[in-house]
């Protein structure tokens, strides 16, 4: 498959010096040069940071902190921009990106975690986003190697994932 042509922009910059060759690095490289910008990656050792420590998740709603209240709409945009963003990966490169999705449970081992799980729960669904409250039976469903006692259980239906390293080919 053709690369994407560059999409031009009258006040695009020429030329950008991206710090980082991570996933976000190498992200925001590629968007640049699919917008016709020269770009110039500075890593001293690339792909070794956070790429791996974040295994890779898009997860708006399961990274919620109390007082990032500003950055949710940006995290929901960005959740709803990145599937189109992996295809345009993908076209260009010609190879599968690894990327999928997938619910996420959160469990809490005790009665102050049950409580505190409860809080953010009402927290997000406040800010407009998708959470479950879920019975211990349901969890143990979705996870059947859960400790035989746990106090309180969420899921969050659709998170985002990217496998780093990922390939068909074993």
């Amino acid at each position: 498959m053709a690369p994407m042509p560059p999409v031009h922009h009258h006040s695009a910059p020429r030329h950008a010096v991206v710090a980082g060759a991570g996933l976000i690095g190498l992200a925001t490289a590629f968007e640049l040069r699919r917008r016709g910008v020269a770009v110039t990656l500075a890593d001293p050792r690339p792909a070794s940071g956070a790429t791996h420590a974040a295994a890779g998740m898009l997860a708006p709603i399961a990274e919620t902190q109390y007082g990032q209240e500003s950055l949710y709409p940006l995290m929901a945009a960005s959740a709803v921009e990145y599937p189109a963003f992996i295809e345009r990966v993908s076209a260009a490169s010609g190879l599968p990106s690894g990327y999928r999705t997938e619910e996420t449970l959160v469990v809490g081992v005790d009665s102050a975690d049950a409580h505190s799980l409860q809080d953010l729960a009402a927290h997000q669904r406040a800010a407009g986003m998708h959470v479950d409250n879920i019975t211990s039976r349901e969890a143990r469903k979705l996870e059947p190697a859960l400790a035989p006692h746990f106090a309180g259980a969420i899921r969050f239906p659709r998170i985002i994932r990217w496998i780093p390293g990922y390939s068909p080919h074993p």
